[in-house]
């Protein structure tokens, strides 16, 4: 008996310690979490509509329809942004200078969230898709957008840096106070991106060679040290007014690198961490210029044969043409590579509305002549190279590498979708749309020659 009443008394105390623990563990917050999310969100506003200039945003989506896959694949983009209460007012790098002026609210969402659903130009562009018909920007057939964000999870707010993670990208984006207008600042980075038109940079450092690759269309940036190419090193990089700014701090060996100053004179590159590292802009052999592709050509095509009163025309401004005279109904979409100076044909929509007669979507596929195979494949096509040959401005086209079978012709499909799917395909155009050679299939495209 006296045993049990003893474990019974032990039991008791460690009953009343353990509710007294559990007590004291609850005393530890004297604030409910609804309070603490709610101060914590006002706080954040505090810190976003501190900054007398407004704030950098270095705005990191993940891609789009022909793009690079994957994490920041188009690289990055400056915004930049004031803040009230209540809107938001934003400026974007590819859009221009003007502004747009939106409500935004403060949220909670597994932690404190910023969120733009409000609707805003300027910053819902990379998040905006595009089906067969125009959005917004004019774009069509990018079905998700360009996979950027408009919540943010706010990780780490203070007035010298805020750090959001996107809800759909995962990607984390910066933000910095501004010292200028956030016009100037949006706008000298769209320059920036104008003036860096080189994709190979060359030099030294720490007494070995140094070599800077940039992928000018995805934004990506990749360093080799030593000449050791096994070891090279990738990064998506934005443009800011002084040069560029790497997604996140890339470590090689003993070295680390988050941006490099570019000298718009000398064309070189300099690192930001190591001011001994100056590399030397060049231009790929066989660089053109995007209006040196403007203007009249005659196509040669199937061994032989040629087709004039091709031209081609400024669409996108320094990133891609239309050209006519191919059809008499259609225009083929023509894009220019800055980096290498060069331009690219790949599989394409061509009629977005369906055609009335028909009922049927038109795509431009890709055709391999030679092996007898055809392929509805986005990134297949061709690479167009300008020289001059014979005295002549001439664009030598071939394959653009991606297609083992090699692309050397594009053939019209009728789809019962507007997709690039080989399921929903039936069969080549009927005669009404034929190219202007009187065949579903431009055979053997060589060349353009200038008229």
């Amino acid at each position: 008996m006296k045993k049990i009443l003893t474990y019974l008394l032990i039991s008791v105390f460690a009953s009343m310690s353990l509710v007294s623990c559990l007590y004291q563990e609850e005393d530890l917050f004297e604030k409910s979490s609804s309070v603490r999310m709610a101060e914590t969100l006002v706080d954040i506003q505090k810190v976003l509509t501190g900054s007398s200039q407004g704030w950098v945003m270095y705005y990191y989506p993940n891609g789009g329809a022909g793009y690079n896959a994957g994490a920041q694949g188009i690289g990055g983009f400056v915004m930049t942004m004031t803040f009230t209460d209540t809107k938001v007012t934003v400026w974007n790098e590819v859009l221009g200078s003007a502004s747009c002026t939106s409500l935004y609210k403060m949220a909670s969402d597994d932690g404190p969230v910023i969120a733009f659903d409000d609707f805003n130009y300027n910053l819902h562009y990379f998040a905006t898709p595009s089906g067969s018909s125009k959005n917004l920007y004019g774009e069509t057939g990018n079905y998700q957008a360009y996979k950027g964000d408009f919540e943010f999870l706010v990780l780490k707010h203070t007035p010298e840096e805020v750090i959001l993670k996107g809800k759909r990208s995962l990607n984390y984006y910066k933000m910095y106070p501004l010292t200028v207008s956030p016009e100037q600042y949006a706008t000298q980075s769209a320059e920036t991106s104008e003036l860096v038109f080189m994709s190979s940079f060359d030099g030294s450092f720490k007494g070995q060679p140094a070599h800077i690759k940039l992928d000018l269309n995805a934004r990506q940036a990749t360093i080799t040290l030593n000449g050791d190419a096994d070891n090279a090193k990738t990064v998506a990089y934005n443009f800011t007014p002084e040069g560029l700014r790497f997604y996140k701090d890339l470590t090689m060996g003993d070295y680390t690198f988050s941006s490099f100053k570019f000298d718009r004179d000398k064309a070189t590159l300099t690192s930001t961490e190591y001011p001994d590292m100056v590399l030397q802009g060049s231009l790929p052999e066989g660089w053109r210029s995007y209006s040196s592709f403007l203007g009249n050509w005659t196509l040669n095509y199937n061994k032989g044969q040629t087709l004039p009163g091709v031209q081609f025309k400024e669409y996108a401004p320094g990133k891609s043409y239309l050209i006519s005279g191919l059809h008499d109904k259609l225009e083929v979409l023509a894009e220019y590579d800055l980096g290498t100076g060069t331009i690219s044909i790949r599989t394409q929509h061509m009629l977005k509305e369906a055609d009335p007669a028909t009922g049927y979507y038109i795509l431009m596929g890709c055709r391999s002549e030679a092996t007898g195979y055809s392929s509805l494949s986005q990134n297949y096509g061709m690479k167009g190279v300008l020289s001059t040959i014979d005295g002549a401005d001439t664009i030598t086209m071939s394959d653009n590498g991606k297609w083992a079978r090699g692309t050397d012709s594009f053939a019209l499909f009728f789809l019962s979708r507007n997709s690039f799917s080989t399921s929903d395909s039936v069969g080549y155009v009927s005669e009404d749309w034929f190219w202007k050679t009187g065949a579903h299939s431009l055979l053997y495209i060589t060349s353009f020659v200038r008229q």
